[in-house]
């Protein structure tokens, strides 16, 4: 398939998914959600390692460029009543030749078990297989419950374990993921 541009605007009913713009304001929202709750986000090491605000407004700046020229694409979750931080959504590790792109999520402790993360990614689902990804692909640390909870919820299928396969600064341990993945034919049959 050939690469397409990713919508700059997504819709659900209870959020507003948007590319991340950088500003100062921003990354100070996004600093004091995780120096507020470094421990809920332990599983997140490129999260709880962030040091100050400055690395979130970098953070920023490279996703937005990475949005631009299609090399990853990162959403803000806001919520559409209150424009409230939910939380990013993340496509990486796109491939359109191959026709795969890997996604994840993290919500503000606020607004976890509320099914956020749910509805965000499923509005990345629906829109990256009408794009014509062939397989979606997901990944969680196995000690993190919520996150593999959310994955199966919405239908992908474990593919296994990948053992040891990175390690944890911020846990001083080497960390063991799940794999699950949805093919586009899977998707079809859902809906």
């Amino acid at each position: 398939m050939k690469p397409k541009k990713f919508p700059t605007k997504i819709i659900t009913k209870r959020l507003i998914l948007k590319p991340a713009e950088p500003s100062f304001k921003f990354a100070q929202m996004i600093f004091d959600e995780i120096n507020s709750n470094r421990d809920y986000y332990k599983f997140i090491d490129n999260m709880v390692l962030v040091t100050k605000p400055e690395e979130e407004y970098e953070w920023a700046v490279r996703a937005k460029d990475n949005f631009i020229s299609g090399k990853k694409a990162n959403y803000v979750m806001w919520t559409r009543k209150t424009n409230e931080l939910v939380g990013i959504l993340g496509i990486f590790d796109i491939s359109f030749k191959d026709e795969h792109c890997e996604f994840g999520a993290w919500v503000a402790k606020k607004f976890a078990k509320q099914g956020l993360a749910s509805e965000g990614l499923q509005a990345l689902e629906k829109m990256c297989f009408e794009m014509g990804f062939h397989k979606l692909k997901a990944s969680a640390d196995k000690e993190n419950k919520a996150s593999c909870a959310t994955i199966k919820k919405l239908g992908f299928a474990k593919d296994g374990i990948d053992r040891d396969c990175s390690f944890s600064k911020y846990l001083n341990s080497w960390r063991t993921y799940v794999e699950f993945s949805k093919l586009a034919s899977e998707y079809k049959r859902k809906k």
